[in-house]
């Protein structure tokens, strides 16, 4: 709730400012290697935020681009876990029910999925 009243405060403040310059006319003038530019302040605060928008997206593409593995490897481990969780609990849920068809092997072969945590090895021990 705080930082949706933060960001709401954030886009009034902004608005008042555009309606601000935008209430003010004037001319911003620009001379670079001999050449003179000129044009409105509206048009060249429109630019500036265009400019650092697209930095920003730029910067967060890049930045994407790099942690790709690390997030693609987040990804295979959550989801190799959450199988495991998943086939551990099919199997509690079998011998709970001690249905005759359930295999005996479950429980072994949800641990392996879950070598990587400690709790499963702690449940293994249990047996």
């Amino acid at each position: 709730m705080f930082r949706l009243i933060i960001f709401l405060l954030l886009v009034l403040a902004l608005g008042f400012g555009f309606a601000w310059f935008a209430d003010r006319p004037g001319m911003v003038s620009l001379v670079w290697e001999g050449t003179r530019y000129e044009t409105s302040l509206m048009v060249a605060l429109a630019a500036f935020v265009a400019i650092v928008v697209a930095i920003m997206v730029t910067w967060w593409i890049v930045s994407l681009v790099l942690r790709s593995p690390l997030l693609m490897r987040r990804f295979f481990r959550n989801r190799r876990r959450d199988r495991g969780y998943h086939a551990l609990s099919q199997a509690c849920w079998l011998q709970a029910q001690a249905m005759p068809g359930a295999p005996a092997n479950w429980p072994v072969t949800a641990a392996s999925s879950l070598a990587a945590n400690r709790w499963s090895n702690c449940w293994m021990s249990r047996q």
